[in-house]
């Protein structure tokens, strides 16, 4: 069992997404047009969240999100393929630090049975989708909701708060359990 540890704002959080926008824009400035958006907890300021960035990259079509994967690997970031199947229009990469647990893989996928927060410390989730995606558009909704109505900001921090106090099995059942209130702080947009 885990508990999900939830740190208190921190103001440099911007400036690591700003550092990883620019490290993903220098690298397909020539080659793909891409739009790079800071979502999740870390990007709304005064929420607590998990101290991991969140980056939400868009492409123009989804034919093109295969054509980030080996970029994205040289760049450092880990392809993590396991939710492929369940989000086929999606590629998933992370920004691992192994604080020398082991050396930090290329790929993950469905036969890896590695529970990542357990060797890996997770700087960034990286989300590639195509702009005109469902995806695209309500994780920036959800987010500017969250930075611009007190009434969501604190429904959706109270959850986040009684939900890390309690043991998972696996973290992204932490996730899970939020998409009640998700769904709530939606309709206050």
């Amino acid at each position: 069992m885990q508990t999900v540890y939830l740190s208190e704002y921190q103001v440099d959080w911007p400036k690591q997404f700003q550092g990883y926008k620019q490290k993903i824009s220098q690298a397909f400035d020539e080659v793909l047009p891409l739009r790079i958006e800071h979502i999740g907890s870390t990007s709304i300021i005064g929420m607590m969240a998990k101290p991991t960035i969140d980056i939400q990259v868009g492409v123009e079509q989804e034919g093109d999100l295969d054509k980030l994967i080996k970029p994205m690997q040289t760049l450092g970031f880990t392809y993590n393929s396991t939710w492929n199947e369940a989000v086929p229009f999606r590629r998933f990469f992370q920004h691992l630090e192994s604080e020398g647990r082991g050396m930090i893989p290329f790929e993950i996928d469905d036969s890896d049975k590695v529970d990542l927060r357990s060797r890996f410390v997770i700087k960034a989730n990286i989300h590639c989708v195509p702009i005109d995606s469902e995806w695209w558009q309500r994780h920036l909704q959800f987010r500017d909701i969250l930075r611009t109505n007190p009434k969501a900001f604190d429904l959706y921090l109270t959850t986040k708060k009684e939900l890390a106090k309690k043991e998972w099995k696996v973290v992204s059942h932490y996730a899970e359990a939020k998409s009640r209130v998700i769904e709530e702080v939606m309709g206050m947009g």
